[in-house]
């Protein structure tokens, strides 16, 4: 259809092109023949020449809402280019755009709508939280934009009813139609390609009776095989953005530009100044509040603050070795939007400071752009150190049952940890190892050649090794870390591939693989063993609480340090019952202790008997003799 699209705006075609829309043996006559093809038909079949969004935005479109009314200005708001752009790229089927209030995500998403309509057209939902909030955007933004863009304009229909607010009907068939997330039959009417998520955190968890309303949209688009395009935008308050976008396969950041070093920058509130001692209120009018650059220290005032934000970029923190992510997601705060002030920002972050907790979930959800997370009284740094004995690092406590050890994959390296663990139910265990490794060489010799000897001298080895199969794209390769991570398993039956899931019925599963990821054929295959990671958090959390003197206790050796204890405060449980991440913390030691406790119930290790008890035939080979592969590989 692209191909004739240059021809179609004359009201004529010649017998030569009609040849190419009729069967061979249809009769044409020679020379030339001109038929008529009504308006209708040629507007259905003219599309613009596919160029980036942001382009087409500056081309054709006019803002019929706010106070910026008229032709769109990239400059009002310069995140918005790189979401748009990305939104026409081939490979992406979802965008999450979290970010703060007046930050230009539903004029972006507008933008995108336009361009869907203008050159590719197909049917469109645009969900709103409520009837009434769709009526709003739909009757006060959508409809008066499509009037004043005389790119879109002149696919409006003459007919009254086909402009409304229950639904817009195009002349070249597309159909818009308003659907809202407290309602799934108005999700249930028609498969659009495109879906246009507005406002996603103030839906409802669940649609009536049936599953949230994204996992609801998202199925109206099924049809489209792989084509469809999904654009949720919203201030996070705690229900999809704020996960959704992380979740993606690719993330960005916005980052300032500093206007005395030039260098890309992430202030935020450490970087915050205003004289000490004022309220609230008057750091709203306060002239003598800036911003610190974190590479110069620089002190930036609102006029260097807005030109170190339009002089920005979005910096990719996740999936920048992907070249052709399916999902992106992109974070946006306050501290990076040009219409909210420095001042308001101070103000809102001195509320918070106050202890409010309302005011801490505004700052968090409004100024921030994440999830507020409830400060966790349950674990502290001093907690944890509070668990080391005195034992040196690589000594096994007398009478252990078994030594386990667990992976946490990353793009670069692993974090470890060796473990050993006590008979009973009571599943006391002791750290024996820890640290990071660059190399799966490195892991090997620590799993396999390296002994560990309790204090009689008796070496003891690992009986057991998880490692997470994650980890992300190898930098300019087309291997993932998955499918190294897999053919190391298969070379070292010892390590067994592991991946967390935050639901699931049993604590943990196994799978057998018979292909890689990219679907070559896995000889021999392979077991990847499905964690509950939220089972095996809630079960870490139990055990850090355990006095270091009662059965059962976590303990730690004695040279654990600070760095160690923050990482494993880095993660506390939402109010949606889901383990959460606090903001810029490391968590790798969290995860490797989480993985221990899927290790010590994959071997059943609570269920040994020690030497010398009675039926000695049930229980497992003593730890200080090697198992072979044969009796490993059956746990």
């Amino acid at each position: 259809m692209d191909t004739h699209s240059a021809l179609l705006p004359s009201k004529t075609l010649s017998a030569a092109l009609l040849r190419e829309f009729l069967p061979p043996e249809t009769a044409i006559p020679t020379g030339r023949m001109e038929i008529a093809i009504p308006k209708a038909a040629r507007q259905l079949l003219r599309t613009r020449p596919r160029i980036p969004v942001s382009e087409w935005a500056l081309k054709y479109r006019r803002v019929a809402l706010g106070a910026n009314v008229g032709a769109w200005r990239p400059e009002l708001c310069p995140q918005a280019a790189r979401v748009a752009d990305t939104f026409g790229l081939p490979s992406v089927r979802e965008i999450w755009y979290c970010a703060a209030e007046q930050s230009g995500k539903t004029n972006t998403m507008i933008n995108c709508l336009g361009y869907a309509i203008d050159t590719a057209p197909a049917n469109i939902y645009y969900l709103m939280p409520t009837d009434r909030s769709a009526d709003k955007i739909i009757g006060q933004n959508l409809i008066p934009t499509l009037r004043n863009s005389p790119a879109l304009a002149r696919y409006l229909s003459s007919r009254a009813d086909d402009t409304s607010l229950t639904g817009i009907t195009l002349n070249n068939g597309v159909l818009i139609l308003p659907a809202y997330a407290n309602s799934p039959v108005s999700m249930a009417s028609f498969p659009a390609r495109y879906v246009f998520a507005d406002e996603v955190d103030k839906y409802p968890a669940l649609a009536g009776r049936e599953a949230d309303p994204v996992s609801l949209i998202k199925k109206r688009t099924r049809q489209y095989g792989g084509y469809q395009k999904l654009f949720f935008v919203s201030t996070p308050a705690g229900q999809f953005i704020w996960r959704g976008m992380l979740a993606c396969d690719q993330v960005f950041r916005w980052e300032s530009r500093c206007p005395d070093c030039g260098a890309l920058v992430w202030p935020g509130a450490d970087q915050l100044s205003f004289p000490a001692g004022l309220a609230p209120q008057e750091l709203e009018t306060c002239i003598d509040v800036l911003l610190a650059c974190p590479a110069c220290g620089s002190l930036w005032d609102e006029a260097a603050r807005l030109r170190a934000i339009s002089d920005g970029q979005w910096t990719a923190i996740k999936g920048m070795d992907n070249p052709a992510p399916r999902s992106v997601g992109f974070h946006q705060r306050a501290f990076d939007c040009l219409d909210v002030p420095l001042t308001e920002i101070a103000a809102a972050f001195a509320r918070a400071k106050t202890g409010d907790h309302g005011a801490r979930i505004a700052w968090a959800n409004g100024y921030l752009a994440e999830d507020y997370v409830a400060e966790s009284a349950e674990r502290h740094e001093d907690t944890i150190l509070a668990l080391r004995d005195d034992r040196p690092s690589g000594l096994v406590p007398p009478n252990v049952a078994a030594l386990t050890m667990a992976v946490d994959t990353q793009l670069r390296g692993f974090w470890y940890e060796i473990r050993a663990w006590g008979y009973g139910l009571e599943r006391a265990s002791w750290q024996i190892r820890h640290g990071y490794v660059e190399t799966f060489a490195a892991l090997a010799q620590i799993a396999e050649i390296d002994t560990y000897a309790d204090t009689a001298g008796v070496p003891h080895h690992v009986a057991l090794a998880l490692i997470d199969s994650g980890g992300g794209a190898v930098a300019g390769t087309a291997t993932s870390r998955t499918v190294e991570v897999y053919d190391f398993c298969r070379a070292n039956p010892l390590f067994r591939p592991i991946k967390g899931r935050a639901r699931q019925q049993s604590p943990w599963t196994a799978s057998h693989l018979d292909r890689y990821p990219d679907g070559r054929v896995m000889a021999g295959g392979l077991n990847l063993y499905n964690l509950n990671v939220t089972h095996y958090k809630d079960a870490l959390a139990r055990k850090l609480s355990i006095a270091p003197s009662d059965p059962g206790a976590w303990l730690l050796t004695s040279d654990c340090d600070l760095a160690y204890a923050r990482q494993m405060c880095a993660e506390i449980r939402g109010e949606n019952g889901l383990w959460e991440c606090l903001p810029n913390r490391a968590n790798h030691y969290w995860d490797v202790s989480v993985y221990q406790l899927a290790a010590a119930d994959i071997a059943g290790i609570a269920f040994w008997t020690p030497p010398g008890a009675e039926n000695p035939a049930a229980r497992r080979p003593a730890n200080n003799q090697r198992r072979e592969p044969e009796r490993v590989s059956r746990w």
